[in-house]
This record gives C-alpha cells, sequence and structure tokens, in this order.
C-alpha cells in the first residue's frame, strides 16, 4: 500500500507540475481576443498598406489595421500606400486595440505607435493613404479624416477620379 501511495503521489506532482507549466505558457501567450490591448508589440514586415507582420509575446502575429483599406498590389497607388505604413510603422514598437479576427485568422486592429499614442490607421487615411473601409467601420473621426483628404487631394486622391478604384470594387473585378 506505501508502494501504491508513493506511485499516486509521483502522478500527482507530475500533473501538477504540468498544469502550472500549461499555465504559464497559456498567461505568456496572452490571449488575442476582441477588446484587449495588446503592448509592446513590435512590428517586424509592412506587406501593404493595412496589413503587416509582427512579434508579440514571443510569438509572430499578422495584423490587419481595422477599419481602412489599402491599394491592392496591381492598384494604382499600391507601392505609395504601403511606403506611408512603412514610414509610420517601420521596425517600431506599438499597441493594438484587438477588435477582431478575420477569416484569414490576422488580429484584426486599431494600432497605435507606443510612445505617441498615434493611431496609424487614422495617420492613413489623413494622408491619403487608404479609404475608410465602411463595411466594418462607421467611426466619425475615420469617415471626417477621409472627407478632409479627398478636399485636399493628398495621396490616392490626387489621382484622376479612373484611377480611384476602391480596393474592395479591385477584388471583386478582379477574382481570379
Amino acid at each position: 500500500m506505501l508502494v501504491l501511495n508513493r506511485h499516486c503521489f509521483a502522478v500527482i506532482a507530475l500533473l501538477c507540475v504540468g498544469a502550472c507549466e500549461s499555465g504559464a505558457e497559456r498567461q505568456s501567450e496572452a490571449p488575442v481576443v476582441k477588446g484587449t490591448r495588446l503592448e509592446n508589440v513590435v512590428v517586424d514586415y509592412v506587406k501593404d498598406g493595412d496589413s503587416f507582420t509582427a512579434f508579440y509575446a514571443g510569438r509572430k502575429i499578422e495584423v490587419r489595421l481595422f477599419g481602412i483599406d489599402s491599394p491592392e498590389k496591381d492598384q494604382p497607388y499600391a507601392k505609395e500606400s504601403r511606403l506611408a505604413a512603412v514610414k509610420l510603422l517601420g521596425n517600431s514598437k506599438v499597441y493594438l486595440v484587438v477588435k477582431d479576427r478575420d477569416r484569414y485568422q490576422r488580429v484584426v486592429a486599431e494600432v497605435f505607435l507606443k510612445n505617441q499614442g498615434v493611431s496609424v490607421n487614422l495617420q492613413l487615411v489623413e494622408q491619403g493613404a487608404a479609404w475608410v473601409y465602411r463595411k466594418y467601420s462607421d467611426a466619425p473621426w475615420f469617415i471626417s479624416a477621409e472627407e478632409r483628404a479627398r478636399k485636399s487631394r493628398v495621396g490616392l486622391w490626387s489621382l484622376p477620379e479612373s484611377e480611384r478604384i476602391e480596393p474592395w470594387t479591385w477584388r471583386k473585378n478582379n477574382k481570379k
């Protein structure tokens, strides 16, 4: 009977250690759920004007900027839009306010420059590097920023009207 108790104690101890370790792993991964604020996110690579990869809690994540949509790769102003995002994000530290996850499992978030509290999403709209993606956001600050950019004819709003095709329309018309 004493041997059985030692075996039980050993099994219980191993289970406790395993539970503690997996709890620590879960905590260090920090859940990426709607409404959370992710601190100390380090930008890795800017893919285009509305998405990038970053490191958070020791893991690489893909981030889609909430409420905006930038020109697709083959669209006019795509390169300039990406460069505007690179200029803002660079290899900087940011924090994210998570809004959702998209169908590609990217973190959809409003992104802020850590030391300045500046919304990257809003800056890109103000610079005319992106449209407000009204299907997902009707935030008045985004809409008024887009209206100012249009009136000032900055960024993509300086293009001839025939070249200003919303990215969602472009994707729909250019499905492969």
